[in-house]
C-alpha cells in the first residue's frame, strides 16, 4: 500500500492584496500618526482591488514573484486611457488641449475660436527641437476638433523640465492658471518606480561600459554617476540597492518587450540623450527570435489556457462542442492532448488575460476556429 509520497511542492509566499500595502508613509487622518511598510489599508471598492489580485496572478503564473511595487506598477499602467502616441510633447499637448475644451481646466476666456487658438498653439509648438516635436510638425483644426471627445486623464505626464516648460507657455493663450494646469497634468513628486526595472538600468550603468552605447556615452562623460543616479531615482533606489547593484553582475536582455517604454521612461529620468535611449533600452529587452516569428494559428499561451479552460465548463456554451473536436481544431494553435487534459480538470478564474488589442485579437482566432462568438470569450477570459 502507498503510505507516503514525497514530491516538489510549490510554496506561495507572495502578497495575496486583499489589502492595499503602504509603499510610502500616510497618515489616514490630518493630524493622525504616520503608518510605513508593512501597514496596510482596506481597498476603496472590490472594484479597485480586482485589478491588483489580477495582476499579481498574471504574474505568479509566468514563473515570477509577485513583488508589490511591480504589481502597483503594472496595475498604474494598465489602467491607464491615453498613450503617448508621437512623442511625451504631442501627448502632454493633446492632454493639456483635452482639459481646456472639456473643461477639466478652469479657462478665463472662450474655446470656440479655433483658428486663433491653433495659431497660439503653433507658435509654441514650432519653436521646439525637431527631436521633441518628432512626426508632428504643426497643428491643426481638426486636432483640436478631436481633442474635445478625445479620453482625459489626470496625473500621467512626466514631470520633468521640458514639458512643464511647455505646457506653462501654452497656458497663457488659453486663458489658464499655470498652477492649476501643472497640478492636475503631471504625476506627483512621490512616484512610485518600479523597483526590478530601476534594479536592470542601475546595473547596465554601473557595468555595461564594455558594450555600446554605454561605452560612447562613458567617452562623451553622459552616463551619471553614483550620487546622481541616487539623486534622480529616490526614493525608490537606496544606497543599500546601489551597493548591491554594484557587486551584481549584468545580463543583457532579461527584460521583456511590454518593458520597453517603461526602461525608456527611466534612461530620460536620468537624462541620457534621446539619440541613445533606443539603444540603451534593446540591451535590457530579450531579442525577438526571427525563426519563430508567428504564423497563422498563433496565439498567446495564455489566451489559449484560458480560452479551452473556459470552454470545457458545464455551463460555458448552450451547444457544447466534444473534447476531441476541441483537441483536433485548436491543434494548430499549439493545443497538445495533454495540456488538454490537464486544462479540462483546472478550476477556471475568469478576467485572467491582459485587456490589450493583441490578446483581443488572439481572441477572434480562436473563436473563429471554435466557431462560437468571440464576445462571449471576451467577457470570460479578458480583464476588464
Amino acid at each position: 500500500d502507498l503510505v507516503k509520497q514525497v514530491a516538489d511542492r510549490a510554496f506561495n509566499c507572495d502578497f495575496d492584496f486583499k489589502r492595499y500595502p503602504l509603499v510610502q508613509a500616510k497618515a489616514l487622518f490630518a493630524g493622525g500618526p504616520v503608518y510605513e511598510q508593512p501597514h496596510t489599508l482596506p481597498f476603496e471598492s472590490l472594484a479597485v482591488m480586482k485589478p491588483h489580485r489580477y495582476q499579481a496572478e498574471n504574474l505568479r503564473r509566468t514563473g515570477r514573484v509577485a513583488r508589490v511595487p511591480e504589481v502597483l506598477d503594472r496595475v498604474r499602467l494598465r489602467g491607464r486611457k491615453t498613450r503617448a502616441e508621437g512623442g511625451e510633447a504631442a501627448h502632454a499637448v493633446r492632454l493639456f488641449l483635452r482639459g481646456v475644451l472639456q473643461g477639466h481646466l478652469a479657462t478665463t476666456g472662450t474655446t470656440d475660436d479655433y483658428p486663433a487658438k491653433v495659431e497660439a498653439l503653433n507658435a509654441v509648438w514650432g519653436v521646439l527641437p525637431a527631436s521633441v516635436k518628432g512626426k508632428k510638425k504643426a497643428w491643426r483644426v481638426d486636432d483640436l476638433k478631436n481633442n474635445r471627445r478625445g479620453a482625459f486623464e489626470k496625473n500621467c505626464i512626466r514631470r520633468v523640465d521640458f514639458l512643464m516648460r511647455l505646457v506653462s507657455d501654452l497656458c497663457p493663450p488659453f486663458g489658464v492658471a499655470p498652477d492649476s494646469a501643472l497640478e492636475l497634468l503631471f504625476d506627483s513628486q512621490n512616484e512610485q518606480l518600479n523597483m526590478a526595472l530601476v534594479v536592470e538600468v542601475v546595473t547596465a550603468i554601473l557595468h555595461g561600459a564594455c558594450m555600446e552605447p554605454f561605452s560612447t556615452l562613458l567617452r562623451e562623460n553622459l552616463l551619471p554617476g553614483r550620487q546622481e543616479l541616487l539623486l534622480k531615482l529616490a526614493p525608490t533606489l537606496t544606497a543599500d540597492i546601489i551597493t548591491a547593484c554594484e557587486s551584481a553582475l549584468f545580463i543583457p536582455g532579461r527584460r521583456h518587450r511590454r518593458d520597453r517604454d517603461e526602461l525608456a521612461r527611466l534612461f530620460r529620468r536620468l537624462r541620457i540623450p534621446e539619440k541613445h535611449i533606443t539603444a540603451c533600452v534593446s540591451c535590457l529587452i530579450d531579442p525577438e527570435d526571427k525563426e519563430s516569428r508567428p504564423g497563422k494559428y498563433s496565439v498567446s499561451k495564455a489566451v489559449l489556457e484560458n480560452s479551452v479552460c473556459w470552454l470545457v465548463q458545464p455551463d460555458s456554451l448552450s451547444a457544447r462542442h466534444s473534447h476531441s473536436w476541441i483537441k483536433s481544431v485548436l491543434r494548430p494553435c499549439g493545443l497538445t492532448d495533454r495540456k488538454f487534459d490537464q486544462l479540462k480538470n483546472e478550476r477556471f478564474i475568469p478576467h485572467r488575460v491582459t485587456n490589450t488589442a493583441r490578446n483581443r485579437g488572439y481572441v477572434d482566432k480562436i473563436a473563429k476556429l471554435l466557431r462560437v462568438d468571440p464576445a462571449a470569450i471576451v467577457a470570460a477570459v479578458i480583464d476588464k
